[in-house]
């Protein structure tokens, strides 16, 4: 065989080999992620190999993929993207890692810009009752309310059964939601006149909206779920007549049904709903998500008076000394009308976030009271504005908004659900039976 037959046989081999490599990189990855989440990985990958000219493994290089993130900027993907195609190439070269064809992953040394963290748009109740009206002339009303109450994804809309929904209880059941999370999400007024006008027009079917298939001239209902390419063109009327829809720019979300999510969780968040409950009904696994609209949750803060005038020093407690935390914020607990009594009894004695909390400090005093200053001895309630607690499984819950939830025991240990881990801390079997962030939400009592 000469030169140029045994560069044709090395590249056939080469390309063979990284063949069985991405097949085994794709059935890895179908074990953790959903099929179209696979479909898109395995495309990125062998975009990169042919587009990067790679024969082998062995020449897949930190420089390698940064040329090629770096080409693809040039080409005008957008940050996300870049991040997304970083995420996937890393997945296949951890995966060459555990099958030996690589000592290390190349590009955990590459670096990429961070994501803005951009604030969500949403719909005001003018622009919401347009688009009710709207939908309302163009035969979609069900849709649209359904969505814009109770902020379901429209993977979730498109998958919803009857059997999942209990309109005497009013609640609806996601059972395949995102992230594998199912859920229930309690129904309003508008989200039970949407599904009983749906129910008038398909209740005998299984889905609650079902496919509509062309029949004899017409159409006609047909119980299956109803394709995604139905529900964006059945929104274009609404987003022609309404600029909102397309201000978020041609990548943002919001653009189209996830603006009536948006919508949902900005009113449920304007109205003093608990982030942790938004959270909940959401399907956030992380509540760090849901954070997005706590900006709509401030208002006016009165203490921003205390902070224009920093030549005055703050009436009804002396100054501590402070672990952590703004000086104001420590002097000034028990202010504020929202906090419950044992933070005032605590600011009584002058312990607030940030102070070192002495063990003898709560001797005598009730559950609630040990348990606020368990937390805060813990270093895990520096920027509380409200504190809310209540008896939980033998132990006391803790619910401190802008910082977290937790379940303080009889012992006194401090397990944590706090807005960093989006979950409990050390995980839920190290946490008692029956304990996690809803329950601990359920069993809080708003303080006077």
């Amino acid at each position: 065989m000469n030169g140029r037959g045994q560069v044709a046989t090395a590249r056939a081999d080469g390309a063979a080999l990284l063949g069985g490599l991405v097949r085994s990189f794709a059935d890895a990855t179908a074990l953790v992620a959903k099929p179209k989440q696979v479909r898109a990985a395995v495309a990125t990958v062998r975009r990169f190999l042919w587009r990067a000219g790679i024969e082998r493994p062995g020449q897949i290089t930190t420089a390698t993929v940064q040329s090629y993130l770096a080409g693809e900027a040039r080409a005008g993907r957008s940050l996300k993207t870049l991040h997304n195609v970083r995420s996937a190439l890393s997945g296949f070269c951890r995966c060459l890692v555990r099958l030996g064809f690589l000592p290390a992953d190349p590009c955990a040394a590459i670096r990429l810009r961070r994501l803005p963290r951009r604030l969500p748009r949403y719909l005001t109740p003018a622009q919401s009752a347009t688009v009710l009206h709207l939908a309302d002339r163009a035969g979609i009303w069900p849709e649209v309310a359904l969505a814009l109450a109770t902020g379901l994804r429209l993977s979730e809309l498109i998958r919803l059964a009857w059997a999942d929904v209990d309109l005497a209880g009013r609640i609806v059941t996601v059972r395949e939601a995102k992230g594998g999370r199912g859920r229930t999400v309690p129904l309003s007024d508008l989200a039970v006149a949407a599904l009983v006008r749906q129910r008038q027009i398909t209740g005998g079917m299984a889905q609650v909206f079902p496919a509509r298939q062309t029949w004899r001239g017409g159409w006609r209902y047909v119980d299956r779920r109803r394709a995604s390419n139905w529900w964006r063109r059945a929104l274009r009327p609404i987003q022609a007549a309404l600029p909102v829809f397309g201000q978020a720019g041609p990548t943002a979300t919001g653009r189209g049904w996830h603006l009536f999510r948006h919508t949902f969780a900005s009113r449920a968040a304007q109205d003093g709903v608990s982030l942790y409950k938004i959270a909940a009904w959401m399907g956030h696994r992380d509540v760090r998500t849901t954070e997005i609209y706590a900006h709509l949750q401030a208002g006016y803060d009165p203490d921003i008076e205390r902070a224009a005038s920093p030549g005055k020093e703050p009436t009804g407690m002396e100054p501590k000394t402070r672990r952590r935390g703004l000086q104001s914020r420590q002097n000034g607990i028990g202010a504020s009308a929202g906090w419950t009594a044992a933070a005032v009894a605590l600011a009584a004695m002058g312990i607030g976030p940030g102070c070192d909390v002495p063990p003898d400090a709560t001797a005598g005093q009730g559950p609630a009271v040990k348990a606020v200053a368990a937390t805060m001895r813990a270093g895990l309630a520096d920027a509380v504005t409200r504190w809310e607690t209540g008896p939980l499984a033998g132990g006391t819950a803790v619910l401190a908004d802008g910082d977290g939830a937790y379940w303080v025991g009889p012992d006194g240990q401090v397990f944590a659900a706090n807005g960093v881990a989006g979950t409990w801390s050390a995980g839920l079997a190290w946490a008692p039976r029956g304990v996690d962030i809803d329950t601990v939400t359920a069993a809080v009592r708003p303080g006077p």
